[in-house]
């Protein structure tokens, strides 16, 4: 698997237990379907075989058995372990993008006017948020939704927005 073909989709939290199971932080919609995913690898291209075991008290993070892992000093060492799968096991149509693609786009108005460029793409729970570096170097932030959001266009590499939704430093 290339870096480019790698999708981070996890991270393996901590140890849960005595039996070497672990909690795993997912960066996916549906954290049931971690395990669907194929292959799962860590930066070092070890493959991993995740069983689903159970969702914790927080809804993105599961707790699995991942294979040949029996205790939990050995489910210790793999805590900060961040777990990739390739794009295409995410991604079926070749429209469809993910939200850390869209750093570098151009940003523009209803109007057609140039806004800025995608600097990152921030969620602190309640939403994506891009973060737009603006043509006086200014920062804002735009919420990611229906009303902010007109078009995603990933041929030309820009996002439309209603300008009227941003908030500028």
């Amino acid at each position: 698997m290339t870096i480019l073909d790698k999708v981070l989709i996890g991270k393996i939290y901590d140890a849960h237990g005595i039996r070497g199971l672990v909690k795993i932080k997912t960066f996916i919609q549906n954290p049931k379907s971690f395990c669907d995913y194929t292959p799962i690898v860590d930066d070092k291209d070890n493959t991993y075989d995740i069983e689903f075991k159970n969702i914790t008290g927080k809804p993105d993070i599961i707790i699995a058995k991942l294979n040949n892992i029996n205790d939990r000093t050995s489910a210790e060492q793999l805590k900060g372990t961040l777990l990739y799968t390739n794009r295409s096991s995410i991604i079926n149509d070749d429209n469809d993008i993910l939200i850390n693609e869209l750093k570098d786009f151009k940003v523009i108005d209803e109007n057609d006017n140039d806004v800025g460029i995608v600097k990152d793409i921030l969620n602190y729970g309640a939403g994506d948020i891009l973060e737009i570096i603006m043509q006086d170097n200014k920062s804002a932030l735009l919420s990611m939704n229906e009303y902010s959001i007109k078009e995603i266009n990933k041929q030309k590499e820009y996002i439309k927005i209603d300008r009227t939704h941003m908030l500028e430093s």
